[in-house]
């Protein structure tokens, strides 16, 4: 029989096997990620809602989003649930050009956690009457040929 320090010893390896097996058994040519292309189609959901957002066009800087009820807006004070909920929240501070002001996203990192889900980390900030900024961590998903953001957080 075996005794308990060995179960251990046995269940660690064949959890590291069943693991590593997991990890290298994706075929490569099937997993890998065209990243050059995959890395500018995200960026670019990005680049088009600065600009949207510095044109005053909010109905357009959120085309960055799923219009789904399942995305999230996540900030300090809360979660939002919902395209329309967040548009409205949104609405309600920067509900002009000159509320909106001048936006810009800095240090840019994309991680792909699969062919079609990227997270992206870096930096934003708003200048209108204030210079203010913080950071962000916003999920997209490729969906119909399309990356659009399926979570965002924001702080």
């Amino acid at each position: 029989m075996f005794q308990k320090s060995n179960m251990i010893k046995f269940s660690k390896f064949t959890l590291i096997v069943l693991f590593s097996f997991m990890f290298f058994s994706c075929d490569y040519n099937k997993c890998k990620i065209n990243s050059q292309d995959d890395s500018s189609e995200v960026l670019n959901v990005l680049n088009k809602q600065y600009k949207a957002w510095n044109k005053g066009n909010l109905r357009e800087f959120m085309k960055g989003y799923e219009f789904d009820d399942s995305i999230q807006f996540i900030t300090r004070k809360g979660r939002t649930w919902g395209w329309q909920n967040v548009y409205e929240k949104y609405k309600k501070t920067y509900f002009d050009k000159n509320s909106m002001g001048k936006l810009t996203f800095k240090n840019m990192d994309i991680l792909f956690l699969n062919k079609n889900t990227a997270q992206v980390y870096g930096n934003w900030e708003l200048k209108n009457d204030t210079i203010f900024g913080g950071n962000f961590s916003v999920f997209l998903r490729k969906k119909k040929d399309e990356w659009k953001i399926f979570i965002d957080h924001t702080w």
